[in-house]
């Protein structure tokens, strides 16, 4: 019989720098991903930003922050 334990999402915080869609006042923007694990947060950022964008993984949110934000399942957001 499959397993029906559902996999834990937990809220990533990706920093992206050297993109030229955040702007020259800005040196950085920090999305808030829900996701899996950090390598499927890191690619769903990817995917919204540059291609010569750096991203990464700087850090967690809360389950009470995710939650406060309304943060969904698989959704990457601007914070």
């Amino acid at each position: 019989m499959p397993s029906t334990k559902h996999k834990r999402y937990i809220a990533f915080l990706v920093a992206v720098t050297g993109s030229a869609s955040i702007g020259d006042e800005a040196e950085a923007v920090t999305y808030a991903a829900l996701k899996p694990s950090a390598e499927e947060a890191t690619a769903s950022v990817k995917a919204t930003v540059d291609a010569a964008a750096h991203v990464a993984v700087v850090g967690k949110l809360s389950t009470e922050m995710a939650k406060t934000i309304k943060l969904k399942r698989d959704e990457v957001r601007v914070i």
